[in-house]
């Protein structure tokens, strides 16, 4: 009732109140679903409904919401967003759509690429194979590492600056060899 008069404000609070944090009710859940899908909300997050949605449809198999049209347009909200951590969230409730996930997991491999190789930071580097071994992006980045490791590590010839990257490497082969350069330095 309150949707309907427009009362958004008083909506969160009230569903709260009256449900708690009973998360495997289903009115609860469409009434969350309603109110974050709704266009006269301000407050308006299609992809928050989605997962309302999703968490709906697990208990309410006989009547479930559509969420395919949805997860389809959310991609393109989400994307206009450049925010990988709505990517992420994205991702994490788009498993039932394996081609729109897939995408979603390009799109973000490439965003943070960008944001790595604007960096010119050897440690995001790192992070970045680290954290997203499956991109198409990983072989690029760990050839940049090897190059620019290996350019610091011979042509420095600083011993205290090669302790510090041997004690911040999160890769033991470039450990190996600034320890090796120290050796050889002293």
């Amino acid at each position: 009732k309150m949707m309907n008069k427009g009362e958004y404000d008083k909506v969160l609070p009230k569903i709260e109140e009256t449900y708690g944090k009973d998360t495997l009710n289903k009115d609860r859940l469409n009434l969350l679903y309603n109110y974050y899908i709704s266009d006269k909300n301000i407050d308006r997050d299609s992809l928050v409904a989605l997962s309302y949605a999703q968490q709906y449809n697990k208990i309410d198999k006989k009547n479930p919401i559509s969420t395919s049209e949805l997860a389809k347009s959310d991609l393109s909200y989400v994307y206009k967003s450049k925010d990988i951590q709505r990517i992420n969230f994205y991702i994490s409730i788009t498993e039932d759509y394996p081609t729109l996930n897939k995408e979603a997991r390009r799109i973000r491999d490439q965003w943070a690429y960008e944001q790595v190789k604007q960096s010119n930071d050897i440690k995001q580097y790192e992070d970045f194979v680290k954290n997203y071994p499956d991109a198409l992006q990983v072989d690029e980045a760990k050839q940049w590492l090897n190059e620019t490791v290996m350019d610091k590590i011979i042509h420095s010839g600083n011993i205290d600056s090669l302790k510090v990257f041997a004690s911040t490497t999160t890769s033991d082969t470039f450990r190996k060899k600034a320890l090796d350069e120290i050796d050889r330095l002293s």
